[in-house]
Formats: structure tokens, C-alpha cells, sequence
């Protein structure tokens, strides 16, 4: 995790009274924005300078289960960035070892919670649990922060079509579709962040140049096909087509490859070794094998057209 991720639990953090929200805030999904709310009207109550958002990293279920191929909806810097546009002013990840999964409950609420973090307020969804074996729930959670004059928010899950909003949803949508289902559980768009590196030049050689992003193997990938949203880096935000597949049309070696077209970008944009990030917003397409170049390039610019269409 880079320095600008957020910061690390520990000793230099400045002490003063916090309300915490705490959850893994994988994607910052509806039910994750429900506790940034009550938090930040609870910071208000109790007179907190701004909202702490408290997560593990790595996640629990990487030291639980190494085996595990989990693909993540929101990399810590992504995470970041969605907590902070929720409205939480301090993110703070907690470093998940084997000394936080030994945890006794009342140790972490203690130690962490109260004498670390100073909160004055807590925010958990109804089914957190917490410290060795899980043993802690919120009825311990609240009598622990009661006895030490801090409260204690519960919020229900946040429900759409009778289902409970959680990442692992997300995740089939994002995966399998439909992309716009995943889109109206999360809220906002799907983050994709990566290094712009060098590409084949197809897209510049065809009219359309492209960015080749460059993204880091813990992020699920959207299923193949062809995305509307915006790209975002140091100097500029712009539409984007970003099409995520093997590029059938053209000889290719089978890999996945995510690549946006800046829509108005200028000519003499260069995004070489510059992190970009995307946010995808809209499914415009399928990826599929065109007979011709001419057949390709009509369809990128009715997809430009598409997208067009969608953000006005």
C-alpha cells in the first residue's frame, strides 16, 4: 500500500476523540455509504472534528484462507478515494496478522477502539463481529464502549429486490452481469486504477488511440466487453470507451487486456508511466470479432456516440 492509500493504525496517529465506522468497505457499496451516513451524523452529535472509516488490510479472509483467489472490488487506494467522496475525512487500515486474529474481543475494543483510536462513537452493521474465534458481537461491542463513555450505532442491512447489498453480490454482477445491475448496488461507478503502459499502437494506427492499463492482479476484472464511464489522472478527466478483452479482431495471445479511449483527449496527452484511474459507469456492448478494420472503427465511433448519449 502506497502513502497515498491512507494511513496505518499505530502510535504517531494524533490523539483525539473519533467516531469510527468500521467494516470492510470492499467496493463502498450502498450498505457501506448507509454507516459513512450515520457516522457522520453521529460525528456531529458528539462533536467529532470529522468521520473516521476503520478496515483491515490484507484482508481477514487472505490469512484465514491463503488459498484463496478472492478478486477485490476496491484496492486500498481505490478505497480511499471512494470513503473520502462518501464523506469520511480519515481512512484508517489496521494491519490484519496473526496478532489481530488472536485478538480476544475485549482486548480490541480496548486497546484499539478505545485507547488507540479515543472513539467516542461507533458504527458497525448488525452482523460485525470481532476478535478471536468471532466471538465478539455488538452486544459486547456496546457494553465495552458504554462502560468507557462512547456509543454504540447498529445499522440494518440495506436491501434491493429483497436481497441484502453486499460485496460478494457485487462481485457475481461485476463478473457475470449484468454490469448495470452492479452499478446500481454500488452507487457509483467501478473503480479500475493501473500504470498506462505501452500497447500493440492498433488503436492509434486505426484512428482511436488507446491507454493500456496496467492493473494489479488482486482486482476483479469486468467481464469482457465494452465500458462507458471516465478516466481520470494528473492533469485531466475525460470520457472514456474502455473495452476489457482479448481484442478478437486482431492476431492476439489470448491475455486480457483493458484499454480506454480518451474521448477529446488531446493529441499531445502522454500517459507513459502515469497512474490512471477508471470508473466505469455503463455496459455498452459485448466484445466480439469484427470482418474488417473499417468494421471495427465504426462501431468504436457509434460507441463513442453511445456513450455520448448516456452521459448527457
Amino acid at each position: 500500500m502506497t502513502e497515498n492509500t491512507g494511513r496505518w493504525v499505530g502510535p504517531e496517529l494524533v490523539r483525539r476523540r473519533r467516531v469510527i465506522c468500521i467494516g470492510n468497505f470492499d467496493g463502498v457499496h450502498r450498505g457501506h455509504q448507509a454507516l459513512v451516513q450515520r457516522g457522520l451524523a453521529l460525528a456531529e452529535d458528539v462533536g467529532a472534528t470529522n468521520l473516521t472509516a476503520l478496515s483491515f488490510w490484507p484482508p481477514p479472509s487472505r490469512y484465514f484462507r491463503p488459498e484463496s483467489t478472492l478478486e477485490l472490488l476496491s484496492l486500498p487506494d481505490e478505497r480511499v478515494r471512494l470513503l473520502m467522496d462518501a464523506g469520511v475525512g480519515e481512512p484508517l487500515f489496521l494491519p490484519f496478522d496473526e496478532g489481530i486474529a488472536l485478538l480476544p474481543a475485549e482486548t480490541f475494543v480496548a486497546e484499539v477502539l478505545v485507547e488507540q483510536l479515543q472513539a467516542a462513537g461507533v458504527v458497525v452493521g448488525a452482523d460485525f463481529r470481532f476478535g478471536t474465534n468471532r466471538r465478539g458481537d455488538t452486544e459486547l461491542l456496546r457494553s465495552i464502549l458504554e462502560e468507557n463513555g462512547a456509543v454504540l450505532d447498529v445499522v440494518a442491512k440495506v436491501e434491493s429486490g429483497d436481497k441484502a447489498i453486499s460485496s460478494s453480490r457485487i462481485r457475481r454482477l461485476i463478473a457475470e452481469g449484468p454490469f448495470d445491475k452492479a452499478i446500481a448496488l454500488l452507487g457509483h461507478g467501478y473503480p479500475l486504477s493501473g500504470r498506462v503502459v505501452p500497447g500493440d499502437q492498433r488503436g492509434r494506427q486505426i484512428g482511436f488511440p488507446t491507454a493500456n492499463i496496467d492493473i494489479h492482479s488482486d482486482k476483479l476484472r469486468p467481464k469482457p466487453g465494452v465500458y462507458g464511464g471516465f478516466a481520470t489522472g494528473a492533469s485531466f478527466r475525460l470520457p472514456a470507451v474502455v473495452n476489457v478483452g482479448t481484442k478478437p479482431t486482431f492476431v492476439n495471445d489470448g491475455g486480457l487486456v483493458i484499454e480506454a479511449h480518451l474521448v477529446g483527449a488531446p493529441e499531445a496527452l502522454d500517459l507513459y508511466g502515469e497512474t490512471m484511474n477508471l470508473s466505469l459507469h455503463f455496459h455498452l456492448r459485448d466484445e466480439r470479432r469484427f470482418a474488417s478494420v473499417a468494421a471495427l472503427t465504426a462501431q468504436i465511433t457509434r460507441d463513442i456516440e453511445a456513450l455520448q448519449r448516456r452521459l448527457a
